[in-house]
């Protein structure tokens, strides 16, 4: 009996996830999950490293898996967890992914649970997990913004560029003043009030 063909889809969102090296963990469990399961994994992994799962259309690696989904290169992409795929809150994204995955017969297989979007009740649950993600991301999104607010009103570092006149002491998590340049906004605001512009 011949084996069928698997690919691995590797993707973490953030720029810290990557320095974590969170894609290793996903490239080293994955080949694991395709012995067991009985495929033979074929092809490089597509890896998108760093990049949000917000839309597939930034994801160069998801352009190329869908693409060669549709050309039929492989029977099956593995992935560590479903929102891996796509967190969009737009459903338009996780319908041209299932679209994209029908087209070449690819089946969608997690750790847990395989799934062929030919049959309906397999859809049906990927959809809801699909949702689900795309729910998590904004409870998280929500989450950050209010942690960055009230690191705000307690005037510490949010990240971004430090303002000008100030550094950042990582010891005491506080802004101070950095004189030189502090004496530069000064000249500033004096000329300014003298009418110079």
């Amino acid at each position: 009996m011949i084996k069928q063909r698997a690919v691995i889809y590797a993707r973490v969102s953030t720029e810290r996830q990557k320095e974590k090296q969170t894609i290793d963990s996903q490239l080293s469990t994955l080949p694991e999950i395709i012995k067991q399961r009985d495929y033979v994994h074929i092809l490089e992994p597509y890896v998108d490293d760093g990049i949000s799962g917000e839309t597939i259309e930034e994801r160069p690696a998801m352009t190329r898996l869908l693409e060669d989904a549709e050309r039929g290169l492989f029977d099956a992409v593995f992935v560590v967890d479903l929102d891996r795929l796509t967190r969009a809150r737009k459903s338009i994204d996780w319908e041209i992914i299932k679209d994209s995955f029908r087209k070449g017969k690819v089946k969608v297989v997690t750790p847990g649970t395989e799934y062929d979007f030919e049959d309906e009740d397999q859809e049906f649950m990927s959809d809801m997990f699909s949702r689900i993600a795309a729910y998590e991301k904004k409870k998280i999104l929500r989450r950050m913004v209010r942690g960055k607010k009230e690191k705000a009103k307690q005037g510490r570092f949010i990240g971004g560029k430090i303002l000008y006149g100030y550094t950042y002491r990582e010891d005491s998590k506080e802004y101070e003043i950095c004189e030189s340049e502090a004496r530069v906004v000064r000249n500033i605001f004096e000329l300014c009030n003298q009418g110079t512009s």
